[in-house]
């Protein structure tokens, strides 16, 4: 599977910088409706994002339920494993597909760097956003 983008024309933009995971993430700028989502198999992830001078709320999902909100306002930039958010709810069936959602939840630009995986079915499994 891959990571799908959603929300209007130009709402997410694959931006480079030698900070993120192979020098890529995604950004979606503040006045956007957007939504990441990413459909996965696995007892768990950790998401792998941006901190920034313009970073806005977002707000994280596991099949429909709110399970965090990230501020992903820094003063200076932050990558890796200074901007990760692991999930810690309740396990998951590592049998059965999950959808992850990241949705813009106010204030400035959001971002998507990876979703590592801890252990999966790489038939369902892509983690790496293109």
């Amino acid at each position: 599977m891959e990571w799908l983008f959603h929300g209007p024309d130009l709402a997410w933009t694959l931006r480079s910088d030698s900070g993120a995971s192979g020098d890529q993430y995604h950004e979606a700028e503040a006045w956007t409706t957007a939504i990441a989502e990413f459909r996965f198999a696995a007892e768990g992830f950790s998401l792998i994002y941006h901190k920034g001078p313009v970073g806005g709320d977002a707000e994280v999902y596991v099949d429909g339920t709110l399970v965090t909100t990230l501020d992903m306002y820094a003063a200076s930039p932050l990558w890796l494993n200074s901007a990760v958010y692991t999930y810690s709810g309740p396990a998951l069936n590592p049998n059965v597909v999950h959808v992850v959602e990241i949705v813009h939840a106010g204030g400035g630009n959001i971002y998507v760097d990876r979703l590592d995986l801890p252990a999966y079915s790489a038939s369902y499994n892509d983690t790496c956003p293109d």
